[in-house]
């Protein structure tokens, strides 16, 4: 198997080490079959869900998110198969990307933390901020 692709997946399988997670996070239910960060997607561009090898951008650039969405967001992204390319996280990052002549497919789209913001909003303090096993 090649080493990239790999990479990817374990990455998606350190999840399953995620035994507990804080007051207010829930796991990422499923992972969407198209753009977008992890742990909601495949973390790269335009992904093609027929594709069994996702390769990461070797010698690309990796975009670090926050975090990935509430609950009522990932339901939403996932209804549609996709996140949001409209809302204004990837609105900003599309634009700043093309000004800096980065094409996204050169990206690699994560976050600093994993899991869902229980609820209706991801706005705000991430709630498992302040545990430091979670963050660790």
């Amino acid at each position: 198997m090649n080493q990239n692709v790999q990479a990817i997946e374990d990455l998606f399988a350190l999840l399953d080490q995620f035994q507990d997670y804080p007051d207010g996070v829930l796991p990422t239910p499923t992972i969407l079959p198209s753009t977008g960060f992890f742990p909601g997607a495949l973390c790269l561009w335009n992904p093609q869900p027929a594709d069994t090898a996702h390769r990461p951008p070797v010698g690309g650039i990796m975009i670090v998110g926050h975090n990935f969405d509430s609950e009522a967001g990932f339901t939403r992204s996932y209804l549609r198969s996709g996140e949001n390319m409209k809302g204004p996280t990837w609105r900003n990052l599309l634009e700043f990307l093309q000004s800096v002549h980065i094409a996204p497919e050169q990206c690699f789209f994560t976050n600093v933390y994993v899991g869902l913001v229980a609820g209706n909003s991801a706005v705000g303090a991430f709630p498992g901020a302040s545990d430091q096993t979670f963050v660790q």
